[in-house]
């Protein structure tokens, strides 16, 4: 099946979009659409009118500022297109509630651009079904370089990520768990720490754009085993405590841990690419259901988010 994509926006995530849709077998790149682009040297075919993209398209990825998602979204769905679009979706509970509506009277094929949920790493740790976890930490930080980047605040920018991350590992909306947020005082705008709890596990995220250094950590600690992960790198180390033992008569006495180091190879997969990949397969298979349920909690993730900034 050859899907007909067109995309909206051509800027940072427009450009990774492009060049990932151009390397898909199953994908007719249909072309671009960007008001800010008049005239370009480019390879890709840019149309001067978003009208026509539309109407030469199946599915339309809208990777434009967060502040004109809806409306985009909004068109494509009145003309009968499946669409995927840049995370946030918006900064506005009214947006957001009038999308969640209009998402329940069409059958067309509906996602949020979450896309580190599809980071390989992520993926691993789902096939793990790691049930006995009782703490996690992880650690997203952006450089102070890379500030203009992006403008909305760091919980929708980068905090979003870490959430979503959190209910495909623990299966579920988040709402039986107590979360504060901690902002930094004079700046917060861009910097997080936030607590979470329930009655099993701890959760301790931080997300920030004024880093020295870019840092994508996810530690878990359960009963079982622990799992540190580098989500930049693509790396995980499992330790497993296997008991203490006793020293050798020849050393000076004590005990020494045993535990058991694994370094599992996880075959790299861009996240993006992961995320379009699952968003075809599901349009193909007509698996509706699957992706309103995920619909449904990224859109309940985008309001708790905002009543909290």
């Amino acid at each position: 099946m050859k899907h007909r994509i067109g995309l909206i926006g051509f800027g940072s995530m427009g450009t990774n979009h492009a060049r990932v849709l151009s390397s898909l077998a199953n994908v007719d790149f249909v072309g671009i659409f960007d008001s800010n682009i008049k005239n370009t040297h480019s390879s890709y075919k840019f149309y001067s009118s978003v009208d026509k993209l539309i109407s030469d398209s199946d599915l339309l990825i809208i990777a434009t500022p967060t502040s004109s998602h809806h409306k985009f979204a909004e068109y494509c769905i009145k003309e009968n297109k499946h669409i995927l679009v840049e995370k946030p979706y918006s900064l506005d509970i009214e947006e957001l509630q009038k999308f969640d509506e209009l998402s329940k009277k069409t059958e067309v094929f509906i996602k949020i651009g979450l896309l580190e949920k599809y980071n390989p790493v992520v993926q691993f740790l789902k096939t793990q079904k790691i049930d006995d976890i009782y703490s996690i930490k992880i650690e997203r930080l952006s450089p102070s370089d890379q500030i203009n980047r992006n403008k909305d605040h760091v919980l929708l920018d980068l905090s979003i990520h870490d959430f979503s991350i959190l209910q495909s590992l623990i299966g579920t909306d988040l709402s039986q768990f107590e979360f504060e947020f901690f902002f930094k005082n004079n700046d917060p705008h861009n910097h997080v720490d936030i607590v979470g709890r329930d009655e099993k596990t701890n959760i301790i995220i931080s997300t920030s754009k004024l880093s020295q250094k870019k840092v994508r950590t996810l530690v878990i600690n359960s009963s079982r085993a622990m799992y540190i992960t580098n989500l930049a790198n693509n790396s995980v180390e499992i330790l497993a405590h296997e008991g203490i033992e006793n020293l050798n008569s020849t050393d000076l006495g004590g005990f020494k841990e045993k535990i058991y180091t694994t370094h599992p190879i996880i075959d790299y997969k861009e996240p993006l690419l992961g995320q379009i990949e699952n968003f075809l397969i599901e349009i193909e298979n007509k698996d509706l259901s699957a992706n309103r349920s995920e619909l449904t909690r990224d859109i309940s993730l985008h309001n708790f988010l905002i009543s909290n900034i």
